[in-house]
């Protein structure tokens, strides 16, 4: 969920150098390619949180957590965001967007052991978990006891990625998903993410190719990503009454 906060961040400040006056049309309809944890953190482009994020961590509002005043804005500032208007349309390319069994396994403990985050972040919010039993809902109780990582959250067991996963995408989109072997595509996987979190009810479209998690450099997904944008960009150039 920082990453996402990131990505909405360095957006804007892009969009600012790029655009100081806000008059070239190319910034207000923007395509979002997505892959892997950045299909995630694109979600938060194209949905509106409302209070399902935090309520999936915590049962009481920021005003009443204890701890530093600080971090809890910071907190807020993550599980709080609303869809920029400015992305029309976005691509996730083998986005485990209910999580990966990866993040509990082995490979994953591994994993959470070598990332770190920012002191603040990392021993911050571990804090407001200890100073906050009673606030946070038991399933956030539980996941968050341990330290904070880029890898633990995309357990299938975070709250805060379930809940994100369940916002409304509020553009049309699109999946790509990676298939390693042959077989059934419910049972299918990239050897990361398993179909079964890739997959989104509601996208315009879902390909399935055979690759493994670097579903990006697969020439058919490069083709269906092409595709896609040359979609959009026949939309653009129809005339507004047109598209009705």
């Amino acid at each position: 969920m920082l990453n996402g906060l990131e990505l909405r961040d360095s957006l804007k400040e892009t969009l600012h150098a790029v655009d100081p006056k806000d008059h070239d049309a190319a910034t207000k309809r923007i395509v979002v390619i997505g892959h892997s944890m950045g299909g995630i953190i694109s979600h938060t482009l194209v949905s509106s949180s409302q209070d399902r994020v935090w309520a999936s961590v915590f049962r009481v509002p920021p005003d009443r957590l204890k701890g530093d005043r600080e971090t809890i804005q910071e907190l807020e500032r993550i599980l709080f965001f609303r869809r920029n208007p400015r992305v029309v349309r976005v691509i996730f390319m083998a986005t485990p967007h209910r999580g990966s069994p990866l993040a509990d396994s082995f490979v994953g403990l591994v994993g959470n052991s070598l990332t770190r985050l920012a002191p603040m972040l990392e021993y911050g919010f571990s804090q407001l978990a200890r100073a906050n039993p009673q606030a946070m809902t038991s399933e956030a109780a539980v996941f968050y006891r341990g330290r904070f990582s880029a890898v633990r959250t995309l357990s299938p067991q975070s709250p805060a990625l379930i809940a994100v996963s369940k916002l409304p995408i509020e553009v049309p989109y699109h999946t790509v998903i990676g298939q390693r072997y042959s077989g059934p595509q419910e049972r299918g996987t990239d050897g990361v993410v398993p179909y079964w979190s890739s997959h989104l009810d509601g996208s315009q479209s879902e390909v399935i190719v055979r690759s493994g998690h670097g579903v990006f450099s697969n020439h058919d997904a490069v083709r269906e990503t092409i595709r896609i944008l040359h979609v959009e960009d026949h939309l653009r150039r129809q005339p507004i009454l047109q598209r009705g």
